[in-house]
């Protein structure tokens, strides 16, 4: 029959596994569903606490060459979190770059590097743990006791077992943030693509519509000036411009003549010259490829007409052109500074591609009813 010391015995054992098991249950149910180490952290050292009757501790984790304090209690000062400790010097920078257990007692030669409490505390023993994978140790974990008990060899597992569910949760946070970031970039490109997808969509709808209402008069009429009011009232629908012209080349006097326009008044029109060379416009005509200025009022190349009362920020202007023959010009304006979007420039570069094939089939046919008359 066991003696009533044994028997007691026996009943502590068990208390102590049950209350081992509870730790780790409260541990691991809290790990799985855990997507920040924070929260994990603050209950394994609290757990911890409690199973090996520590009355103070923290938990750091490694970053670059410190230890940060992620997690603290009962050691004096608030402001434990956050604070870093370099791995140069002292006991928690040796077992985090050993990976092996550290317990110091007051009066051991270690013990200033090891006390890392308010001075004025009655700490007597303190158990450093690490927290480590295969590969390198993450942390430590920082118990400090008031008694001057030492920390038994089941208390040193306990505490191995709570490392290992802290390490667990380190891996699931950083893990679960990897993903989170992936994702994220997921998203972005993917977002990216539908964005382009739209931006073609956009392309493809509004040179249908430029193609279309060019085609249909075409057949009917070829009348070169309708066909340049067309070309005009398309181009301003799909570009977010208030201003927007067609030029095209007088080859008896160099000037480039505005032949169909919307927002200019057309008092103004006739006084608005320009040649080869001059502004944007004729910039564009000159060099035979698009023109674009966002900052007209600090660019040189922007042609100001004193008679012009209309205030112009933004210009994109684009050659009219059949191969290497330029014989006009298509520019959209804004009265307020802007920036042309991708969309818009492909837009304006395919439409003018269109418009300089319709303009010049329209004076091509104008040339020929004229020649018929003459005949």
């Amino acid at each position: 029959m066991e003696q009533p010391k044994a028997l007691q015995d026996r009943i502590a054992d068990l208390e102590r596994s049950n209350t081992y098991l509870a730790v780790l249950y409260a541990v691991a149910s809290s790990i799985s569903v855990a997507t920040d180490a924070q929260p994990v952290m603050e209950l394994v050292l609290d757990q911890a606490l409690d199973a090996l009757k520590a009355e103070a501790g923290m938990i750091l984790l490694r970053e670059g060459n410190d230890c940060v304090v992620v997690a603290s209690r009962g050691l004096g000062s608030p402001a434990f979190v956050g604070r870093r400790y370099p791995l140069d010097k002292g006991v928690v920078a040796e077992v985090a770059k050993s990976g092996q257990p550290i317990t110091v007692y007051r009066g051991q030669g270690q013990w200033n590097e090891a006390n890392l409490a308010d001075s004025t505390m009655s700490i007597r023993a303190i158990l450093c743990y690490p927290i480590q994978d295969l590969q390198r140790v993450l942390g430590v974990i920082y118990l400090a006791r008031f008694c001057p008990d030492g920390f038994s060899t089941e208390e040193n597992w306990m505490l191995n077992v709570l490392a290992n569910r802290a390490r667990v949760a380190i891996e699931s946070a950083r893990l679960y943030q990897d993903l989170r970031i992936a994702n994220e970039k997921l998203e972005s490109r993917i977002q990216a693509a539908n964005m382009e997808l739209i931006r073609k969509m956009e392309e493809i709808s509004g040179l249908y519509n430029i193609t279309h209402a060019l085609m249909s008069h075409l057949v009917k009429h070829n009348d070169l000036q309708q066909i340049l009011d067309i070309i005009i009232e398309k181009v301003n629908s799909i570009v977010a411009t208030n201003i927007s012209t067609i030029r095209l080349i007088n080859r008896a006097t160099g000037e480039l003549e505005v032949r169909a326009s919307l927002g200019i008044p057309a008092e103004i029109i006739p006084r608005i010259k320009l040649k080869s060379g001059e502004g944007l416009v004729g910039t564009a005509f000159k060099e035979g490829h698009p023109i674009l200025g966002e900052d007209l009022a600090h660019d040189p190349r922007f042609a100001y007409f004193p008679q012009d009362t209309q205030k112009i920020s933004s210009e994109i202007a684009v050659p009219l052109k059949i191969g290497n023959d330029v014989f006009g010009v298509l520019a959209c304006a804004s009265s307020e500074p802007r920036k042309f979007t991708g969309t818009e420039v492909a837009l304006l570069l395919s439409a003018a591609d269109l418009a300089a094939v319709a303009i010049s089939n329209a004076q091509l046919y104008e040339k020929l009813r004229a020649d018929k008359a003459k005949a």
